[in-house]
């Protein structure tokens, strides 16, 4: 069994609340992703993978 995987990625672009929850929404449903949170104020993104 493989160990799951933190990822963090910037973000440009994005100012709005609806945009950063269709963002999360998108990656959580993309397979081997377990969690995903947008965080505005960092223009950042942290991607938890399956592992």
């Amino acid at each position: 069994m493989s160990e799951a995987s933190d990822y963090t990625v910037q973000i440009e672009g994005m100012s709005y609340a609806s945009c950063m929850g269709r963002a999360e929404a998108a990656l959580k449903d993309a397979d081997g992703v377990s969690s995903a949170s947008v965080n505005l104020a960092s223009a950042s993104t942290v991607i938890k993978g399956e592992g």
